[in-house]
């Protein structure tokens, strides 16, 4: 994935993937979540759409712009 100007971090800092997680959503439908970490360690959360997540505990994250909560799946 390349990354644009407003995804990468302030000074510059490209975040690089670490792993991704599968979640389904309470209707089951299914999304990837992708982990990343820039060069000091911060880690952020996305949708493999681009779409900013939030971690919420190690079993859920939230979808940002929806408010949608997502699940790991364990499959």
């Amino acid at each position: 994935m390349l990354w644009t100007e407003h995804q990468k971090r302030p000074g510059g800092r490209i975040p690089r993937e670490v792993y991704r997680e599968r979640c389904q959503d309470e209707d089951g439908n299914r999304y990837t979540v992708i982990v990343l970490n820039d060069e000091i360690g911060v880690s952020t959360y996305r949708l493999d759409d681009g779409s900013p997540v939030r971690f919420v505990d190690d079993c859920e994250f939230e979808v940002i712009a929806t408010g949608k909560f997502l699940s790991r799946c364990e499959d």
